[in-house]
């Protein structure tokens, strides 16, 4: 997904899917998304951008 304005970021996140009935009529369905990991990422043409970097990003995870 694009940031929401010009040089914001985005945040891509990776995680565990689980796909569950929604228990009503029809063919509705629950997705549950467990994060694992995430990354708040945008180009380093951004004038704030980290100093002699491609991009600016924050990675986040879960301690080991």
């Amino acid at each position: 997904m694009a940031p929401a304005e010009p040089g914001g970021y985005s945040l891509i996140v990776d995680g565990a899917a689980e796909v569950s009935p929604e228990g009503g009529a029809g063919d509705a369905v629950r997705l549950t998304v467990t994060p694992t990991r995430a990354l708040l990422h945008r180009d380093a043409d951004s004038p704030d951008a980290a100093r002699g970097c491609l991009h600016d990003c924050v990675v986040f995870s879960l301690p080991a």
